[in-house]
Formats: C-alpha cells, sequence, structure tokens
C-alpha cells in the first residue's frame, strides 16, 4: 500500500510468449528512519526519497540504467517474444512492487510468461569482469547461455545460491502468488508490516 508506483513498459513481439525484464528502482538507506519506513509498508518515502545517505547508484541504479539500455536495443528491432520491463517500486520494502504487480495478472497473462530476467546490482569493485547470477533459482537453458557468453568473452562468471542465504529479489514474485504464500513471504521478510494491509493480498 506504499506510494510507489510500478513503470512498465511493454515492446511486442512476433510471439505471445513474454519475457520479463525486472528490476527496482527503490533504494534503501541508512536513514535511522528507514527502519520505520520498513515497518510500515514504505509511507515514509516521499519524505526520505531526498536524503542521500545513500545514493542507490549501485542498488540499484546499476540495474535500471542496464534496462533501459536493453530496451532501447530492443526496440530497434523485431523480437521473436514479447517483452515487458518491469521497473518496481518498494522491492526494499519486501518485493511489494513485484509481488502486486503479479498478483493481478490474470491466469492466461500469466501463462505466456517464458522467462523472467531480474537485475539486481550490475558490477562491483570487488567483481571486475565477472558476471553474477542467482544459479539456484535460474533457467538451466539461460544458465547454460550465459556461461558460454561469459567464456567467450572472458568473463568470470560468479554463481550463488540466492535462497541458501536467506536472499530474494523480485523474481520470487513470479514463482506463483496466492493470499497464502503472500502471507509468508511478508512474514519471512518482515514480521511486523506481514498484519500491515498489502495489495497483494487482495487480488
Amino acid at each position: 500500500m506504499g506510494l510507489y508506483k510500478n513503470i512498465i513498459v511493454t515492446i511486442p513481439g512476433k510471439r505471445d510468449s513474454t519475457i520479463y525484464v525486472t528490476c527496482h528502482y527503490d533504494k534503501i538507506d541508512t536513514n535511522i528512519l528507514s527502519f520505520v519506513n520498513l515497518l510500515i509498508n514504505g509511507y515514509l518515502d516521499y519524505l526520505l526519497a531526498p536524503t542521500y545517505l545513500t545514493s542507490g547508484k549501485y542498488d540499484n541504479g546499476t540495474g535500471v540504467f542496464l534496462s533501459l539500455r536493453l530496451m532501447d536495443k530492443l526496440l530497434k528491432r523485431e523480437n521473436k517474444y514479447s517483452y515487458v520491463f518491469l521497473f518496481t517500486g518498494l522491492e526494499e520494502y519486501g518485493l511489494r512492487g513485484a509481488r502486486t504487480h503479479v498478483s493481478k495478472l490474470n491466469l492466461e497473462e500469466y501463462s505466456k510468461i517464458k522467462y523472467v530476467i531480474n537485475i539486481d546490482m550490475v558490477g562491483s569493485k570487488e567483481n571486475i569482469n565477472s558476471i553474477g547470477v542467482s544459479a539456484d533459482v535460474s533457467d538451466k537453458l539461460l544458465l547454460s547461455h550465459l556461461r558460454g557468453i561469459a567464456a567467450n568473452n572472458g568473463l568470470s562468471l560468479y554463481e550463488e545460491e540466492i535462497k541458501k542465504s536467506g536472499g530474494s529479489g523480485d523474481f520470487d514474485a513470479f514463482m506463483g502468488t496466492s493470499f497464502g504464500k503472500e502471507f509468508s513471504r511478508s512474514i519471512n521478510m518482515n514480521l511486523i508490516s506481514a498484519f500491515l494491509p498489502q495489495k497483494s493480498y487482495f487480488y
């Protein structure tokens, strides 16, 4: 129920099958009020947005930049699949933007999704010339292609297991939704705000 809105751009392709490219545009801050904001579903977003204790350039300005560049490339060519670019708000507050979006999809729209590519934090000082991927939640065929691309371009591929580390991302919302799943996700991410209204609970 936060103030952020999702931004959605659709690029039609030859087929009905859809590839989602997701990234979040909100940021988490070191401001002491950020924890309070988390507890009340992000209602302090507009108040905290002008603060610059954390700029959000890495998490996730880099993901937004790469998504925009990819969108620009796809707009200039004919595409086999349709693409939906989903720029989500409130990722840092329990993946609420992605969860709300997925909960609004009807069964026909959901069944047309072929892949979901989530772009979150691209590049770092510690991993120069390296690509990071959450291998445990990635499609095996896409992961195989990525390994080949990395090898052919002299890049190392850092494969992490995000679920084992207790982490998550906007991709998680696309793994199915229901009131039970949504409430469970909220409990896991933030016990207190799970009992406050969230849009994804009501679709």
